[in-house]
């Protein structure tokens, strides 16, 4: 990838051309959207934008028409992967930030907001002002991440948390009075250099790994509906008891730990 200053008009609409030349275009009145799924990593900024224009559960899941062109232009530049992009009828293109913006995703892609020349495979290269670059190696469309990361496993960093020496724990730990916790409610704690969230529902708790499996956001920060926990970044949700992912873009489950009630404590075991 290399960041130059803009040629020529016409060598620039050639590399933006190129930028969405695999997408697939919704049109409404004032705006044009275009959608590169292959480049989708479902950061669902869009989803959580404009639910009336963004809805996978619609057969046209982008409906550029149920909000204003503005309004979806908006939207749209909320994509860190660049998968999706905008035509407006009356109005500037996407200007690219300056600075170059970049950002390395936990366990994750680059992403990058500027001014981007990107050096395709086989020669030329891709005007673009929003990309996330593969890091892990694995890639299937190459230079763009597709979740390959996610998929095997690779990690930009150790785990935080160390499970085997959680396993190895002969006793409880203490986390608090059960008293205080209040019923639906969530916190995170510290056992040992591992961070576990505690959750209570129905009267009964229950413990798990705090990080979601997906960016590695807190999920103690998120909301709590009945048994499921909503991770606050991108909406991936999980039991509580069972641990097991209900719904993307997580892939992996996160881990359970033992909890009881002693004498009033709250206790954990790993």
């Amino acid at each position: 990838m290399s960041q130059k200053s803009p040629g020529g008009r016409e060598d620039q609409d050639r590399e933006e051309e190129l930028a969405i030349s695999h997408a697939r275009a919704y049109t409404a009145p004032g705006v044009t959207v275009s959608y590169d799924r292959g480049r989708c990593l479902h950061f669902a900024e869009c989803l959580r934008g404009l639910p009336q224009v963004f809805d996978v559960a619609k057969r046209s899941w982008i409906q550029p028409q149920k909000a204003s062109a503005d309004e979806v232009a908006e939207v749209v530049r909320r994509c860190p992967s660049g998968a999706l992009h905008y035509r407006l009828e009356e109005g500037p293109s996407e200007e690219p930030e300056q600075p170059t913006r970049v950002e390395f995703v936990a366990n994750g892609p680059i992403n990058l907001r500027g001014d981007l020349r990107i050096e395709m495979p086989g020669g030329g290269r891709m005007r673009e002002v929003r990309a996330s670059l593969c890091r892990c190696g694995r890639t299937q469309n190459e230079p763009f991440c597709d979740n390959a990361c996610s998929r095997t496993g690779w990690r930009s960093e150790p785990r935080a948390r160390d499970r085997n020496k959680l396993r190895e724990m002969t006793d409880f730990v203490a986390l608090g009075r059960a008293d205080d916790f209040e019923e639906g409610g969530m916190r995170a704690f510290d056992v040992k250099g591992t961070t576990i969230a505690v959750a209570k529902v129905g009267g009964a708790f229950h413990a798990f790994e705090d990080t979601c499996t997906h960016r590695q956001c807190s999920l103690a920060e998120g909301d709590l509906h009945e048994s499921t926990v909503i991770c606050p970044c991108h909406g991936s949700e999980f039991d509580v008891e069972s641990g097991e992912v209900l719904r993307g873009p997580a892939r992996e489950p996160v881990e359970n730990y033992e909890v009881r009630v002693d004498d009033g404590n709250l206790e954990i075991r790993g």
